[in-house]
């Protein structure tokens, strides 16, 4: 399968763009490796930092409370999780609840407001991503930068109720609410190779379980993402999009993992997966 990402051109030194109209000069391709490289920046710096989400603490937890688009409720994964949990972070917000200004809009106008205000000298954070070949970006806000944020918690509730009445009404009798399956013993952490401690750290998150590591393997795991991250292709060159393959991987890794760490008729010590069963994806977002 091709890979999802643009290719970093062998031989070609993209030129750091210093003005507005160099940016709007760009092409798409090299607006997506300048903000890969930023991304790789802010990734290795809470690396060294020892403050990215999926490092433990001295308690041996990390820290699994979920980066999450408020009004659809989805949890963001790979990268994107790490990256907007190291925004949190570093800006001291109380929650990881994130949305668009769309969506602010949107709630602005179901509250029967004009619009939301975003605080004074507020910067969100924006996510790049392909769909279908072609390079997107969103801007998201983490919901601690909005003025009053209880629209967007009550838009978001009524599309939540939506969504149920539109389920119950189709599917009758048969429709049955989701399970909450939030919670139960810790994931404990085996393996020191990135896409697989990446990939456990994530099945924790998406069941709402504590993720614990030892210091030596969130060590060890430090080091070997880095020299994946900055690994040189057979043209001698970095791809600055390692960042994004790296957490495609870990995506899969924890998409085939949580299987094994729910099945109830296993003990702990089966459900926990061996490094080296990890898949070889191709890259996606």
């Amino acid at each position: 399968m091709a890979n999802s990402f643009p290719q970093f051109p062998s031989g070609t030194v993209t030129v750091q763009p210093t003005s507005p109209a160099d940016y709007a000069n760009m092409s798409k391709n090299d607006l997506a490796i300048i903000s890969a490289k930023a991304d790789r920046k802010k990734f290795i710096a809470a690396l060294d930092e020892g403050t990215l989400a999926c490092l433990p603490g001295k308690d041996g937890m990390a820290d699994t409370q979920a980066a999450r688009n408020v009004v659809n409720r989805t949890t963001y994964h790979g990268s994107a999780q790490l990256l907007l949990k190291d925004f949190q972070k570093r800006n001291g917000f109380p929650t990881a609840d994130f949305c668009t200004h769309d969506q602010m809009e949107k709630a602005a106008k179901f509250a029967g407001a004009n619009t939301l205000y975003l605080k004074r000298g507020t910067r969100g954070i924006t996510l790049n991503f392909q769909i279908a070949g072609e390079q997107k970006s969103v801007r998201l806000f983490n919901v601690a930068q909005i003025q009053n944020p209880k629209p967007v918690y009550a838009y978001a509730e009524h599309l939540a109720q939506t969504r149920e009445n539109t389920l119950r009404e189709k599917y009758g009798d048969r429709y049955r609410p989701a399970r909450n399956n939030a919670g139960g013993p810790p994931v404990m952490c085996t393996t020191s190779e990135p896409s697989g401690y990446l990939g456990q750290y994530l099945a924790a998150l998406s069941l709402g379980r504590p993720f614990k590591a030892t210091q030596e393997q969130a060590a060890e795991f430090t080091q070997r993402a880095k020299d994946f991250i900055f690994e040189h292709n057979t043209q001698g060159h970095i791809n600055p999009f390692n960042l994004n393959r790296l957490g495609s991987k870990a995506s899969l890794y924890c998409k085939e993992f949580i299987p094994e760490i729910v099945r109830p008729s296993q003990g702990p010590e089966q459900r926990q997966r061996p490094a080296q069963r990890v898949a070889e994806p191709s890259t996606g977002r």
